[in-house]
């Protein structure tokens, strides 16, 4: 019996059984679904599992978050269901299915745009107005992550790092996960009482730490919502310190804290200060918030 079967059936179950799934697979984080009637998932069973820390729904997959253990719980969920698993692409090209004509239209958009952004971020981190991208690129970072076009600054850091020998673009992202899971922090202190919640909040807020944002993101901060604007607010304010400082990374590497040992040696103690900041400013703004809210 796997580690994760027990839960793996209920999820099955959840779901809507074996028929009502088109497609399965996962990502670093999460496992994706593409389910022939979405309406039948149980969302608030699903998110009672001990595994599942959480759920959304996006270009017509329905996506549990499960952590740095989705590989595991993937490969108990397959052998419960006896479904076969399928790749990335496949799930997302099944998902169409379940997309509506606005998410079409936006998805068509998206492949004609995607191509330009690389440039744009080029430009603007190159360019005599990089403090003003590093304050845009430090907000909307984290919502790009909920897109995924995230993926394509890897190209764009090795572009960078080709033509001036370093990248302003990855400390910034490491920032970015720091602040996201420094709103997370927030959360930890404010329901310090609740234990049901703290077993969704620790780890998560470890794993953003670690440089792997989803569970944090889609379990705690988009669930709140407020506490995910607080981790914007902060990666904005320690981008801007992090450009204005040019401080550069030699490459690219894990993301959040470690993010640190890529850093260039003339530029450590900088980026040691937008840490500081991306840690307190979230952290501040979170509780504060949440207070005024009276989360508990």
């Amino acid at each position: 019996m796997g580690k994760y079967e027990q839960d793996a059936r209920l999820l099955l179950e959840y779901v809507g059984g074996k028929e009502n799934i088109a497609a399965v697979s996962h990502c670093v984080s999460r496992m994706r679904f593409v389910l022939n009637d979405p309406a039948k998932a149980d969302v608030a069973k699903i998110e009672a599992l001990k595994s599942a820390k959480g759920t959304f729904t996006q270009a017509g997959q329905f996506q549990v978050i499960i952590g740095n253990t989705v590989s595991d719980f993937y490969n108990d969920f397959i052998a419960v269901s006896g479904i076969d698993g399928v790749s990335k692409d496949a799930v997302k090209s099944a998902a169409k299915q379940n997309q509506n004509a606005l998410q079409k239209v936006m998805s068509v958009l998206a492949e004609i745009f995607a191509p330009l952004i690389p440039a744009i971020v080029y430009a603007g981190i190159s360019g005599s107005f990089r403090v003003v991208f590093g304050a845009i690129f430090g907000f909307v970072y984290a919502p790009l992550v909920i897109t995924g076009l995230h993926h394509m600054s890897n190209a764009i850091d090795m572009q960078l790092i080709a033509d001036f020998g370093g990248t302003m673009l990855w400390p910034m992202i490491a920032l970015s996960n720091i602040a996201q899971g420094s709103a997370v922090l927030g959360m930890i202190y404010l329901q310090r009482k609740n234990a049901a919640a703290q077993e969704v909040n620790v780890p998560s807020c470890i794993s953003c730490y670690l440089g792997v944002t989803e569970p944090a993101m889609f379990g705690v901060n988009l669930k709140f919502h407020f506490p995910f604007i607080c981790g914007m607010i902060g990666s904005a304010i320690a981008a801007v310190v992090c450009v204005a400082t040019s401080t550069t990374a030699n490459a690219i590497g894990v993301g959040g804290i470690p993010g640190i040992l890529s850093i260039q040696p003339a530029y450590m103690l900088s980026f040691a200060l937008c840490m500081a900041i991306a840690i307190v400013v979230p952290f501040v703004l979170t509780v504060i918030v949440g207070r005024k809210k009276g989360v508990a």
